[in-house]
């Protein structure tokens, strides 16, 4: 009994381990081609019923699937009505993944086992990271199978155990089979962990003798609750719109239950009794059917779900005070971690453009005062871009597929903290000139003011193709922009030289106008050094998105 139990546990930890496994390497080797199928979702709601049954598919967990649907939302990549289609799906496509599980009972399973030291063996000894990741599918998928067989064989023994039973005649009401779904699938996280679980106790015969098949349908009911309840959990870190997606999943599966309790109570189960099949596959089938089956019965009212989700989840997407784009939960998928990165980046070029502004008013106009705390504005922009190159290191070591995102993001946040600092430099030129009583003559106001101009178009256009990364756009919308930026930068390399033109010209005696000269011509110089950073990034992100659209086409 002892022993059985002990080994109950070492099949279910087994079982765990390989679904974490499998279900992590397919999401990092496909989530780069999910982040590209997102960008082709529009309003359509069979397109993202379709997505969201892939996705949940080759993720093996409606869970994970859900989570990164919330991050995709709460970033701005799809709208929230566009993900409760996608939501639908990943009901639909973690159902169909549990078919897997229902081979477990079948006697050739075992010779899966093999797979795992193949796995292992590639794993270990090929360098390639996508290969790598091939060798964790494999073992894992081994090692699933070897947990379902240690799972089985326990359960076999325990159900000749008069203790065991007991159990189960105690539980003998399909509501506590409903609680009892529940709460394994929120300690496990993992709705496909309860199926393995029944199918185990129940085993590959036709009958259901420890518990039956209505017990057995209620308890897949509650696991359905309860990956929706954990998603609920997850989101409470998260934004407000990933609040929606999640608490739509709650209602897709609360009203998913109520309808299937009445076909319940209607006789629909008989159908399984009739037609006598495996009861190892029967579970698989009422899972498949009940998602399935809400998905259709739902679909039509994806309208009303989401006013219902809006109105009972009320406010408004703010923008913090922090790089808000960025949830904790993102940076568990290395690939999503990187378009969560690029919106981070995009929203502190916003801030950067604010400071500008703030920089240029303390440029053309003495008579302005500006806080003692203008120097704490810049370090605490140059401290969000050392955040957002941290997290870019803490994943580059999962990247698979995205190493040319990872190296413009790396060259993007480079540029940008030397933008911040020359700001910085500009704002103690000028403090310099003012504690020395000199002033700025009109015609180097003016110049000022259009190289001013001239950066804010430059940080316009360059958030324009940033921008661009998360979208389904033509070739010439990104170069466009990047035309705008070489023209600009062109202007601004003119301006530059027509100054130095003229310093070479004009011959100065005094040494007021030396001081005069050195901090006009060192801002001059911060000027043009930020026109040049501001052109490295458009340069960088359009030869990716260059690059990337040729592999998509």
């Amino acid at each position: 009994m002892l022993y059985s139990i002990l080994e109950f546990i070492a099949g279910l930890g087994i079982f765990l381990f390989a679904v974490k496994i499998l279900g992590g390497a397919l999401e990092r080797i496909s989530s780069v081609k999910i982040k590209k199928g997102l960008s082709k979702l529009s309003k359509n709601s069979f397109a993202g019923l379709g997505f969201g049954t892939l996705m949940a598919f080759v993720t093996q967990s409606s869970l994970a699937s859900v989570v990164m649907t919330m991050s995709f939302t709460d970033s701005l990549m799809i709208t929230f009505f566009s993900s409760i289609a996608i939501i639908f799906g990943c009901n639909i496509g973690t159902s169909l993944s549990t078919i897997l599980v229902s081979f477990g009972s079948l006697s050739f399973s075992k010779f899966f086992a093999i797979l795992t030291l193949i796995g292992a063996l590639i794993t270990t000894f090929v360098k390639n990271k996508k290969a790598k990741e091939i060798g964790n599918i494999i073992a894992s998928i081994g090692m699933f199978f070897v947990g379902l067989n240690l799972l089985s064989g326990a359960c076999s023994v325990l159900k000749t155990s008069q203790t065991f039973l007991n159990i189960f005649t105690t539980l003998n009401h399909p509501v506590l089979y409903l609680l009892l779904g529940i709460i394994l699938t929120l300690i496990t996280q993992s709705s496909t962990v309860t199926i393995a679980m029944l199918i185990s106790i129940v085993g590959g015969t036709s009958g259901f003798d420890v518990i039956s098949l209505t017990n057995c349908a209620f308890a897949i009911y509650g696991s359905n609750i309860g990956t929706a309840l954990t998603a609920l959990i997850m989101s409470l870190s998260g934004g407000i719109e990933s609040k929606r997606v999640a608490f739509s999943h709650v209602v897709f599966n609360l009203i998913g239950t109520v309808l299937f309790i009445l076909f319940t109570w209607l006789g629909y189960l008989k159908i399984f009794e009739i037609i006598n099949i495996n009861s190892s596959f029967v579970i698989v089938l009422i899972n498949i059917i009940f998602n399935v089956v809400t998905a259709i019965l739902l679909f039509p009212f994806i309208k009303f779900i989401y006013k219902l989700c809006m109105k009972l989840i009320n406010g408004k997407v703010k923008k913090e005070d922090e790089i808000y784009y960025l949830k904790p939960n993102t940076l568990n998928n290395a690939n999503i971690a990187l378009s969560q990165l690029n919106l981070c980046v995009i929203d502190l070029l916003y801030r950067v453009q604010d400071v500008s502004k703030i920089t240029r008013a303390y440029c053309e106009d003495y008579s302005i005062t500006h806080s003692k705390n203008i120097g704490t504005k810049f370090e605490y922009l140059l401290s969000l871009n050392e955040r957002i190159k941290n997290n870019i290191f803490l994943i580059q070591a999962d990247i698979v597929g995205e190493e040319e995102t990872l190296y413009f993001l790396q060259v993007t946040t480079k540029n940008i903290e030397r933008i911040i600092k020359n700001n910085f430099r500009i704002i103690n030129y000028v403090k310099q000139n003012k504690d020395n009583q000199i002033k700025f003559t009109q015609k180097q106001i003016s110049t000022f003011k259009q190289m001013h101009e001239n950066l804010n178009i430059l940080t316009d256009n360059v958030i324009l193709i940033l921008d661009f990364i998360n979208k389904n756009v033509d070739k010439k919308e990104y170069f466009i922009p990047n035309l705008t930026v070489i023209q600009t930068t062109e202007e601004i390399n003119t301006i530059v030289n027509k100054v130095k033109r003229d310093m070479i010209a004009t011959n100065i005696y005094t040494e007021k106008k030396i001081d005069k000269c050195d901090a006009f011509t060192n801002i001059v110089n911060c000027i043009e050094s930020m026109s040049a950073n501001y052109t490295d990034i458009a340069l960088t992100v359009t030869n990716y998105l260059t690059k990337n659209k040729e592999q998509v086409l």
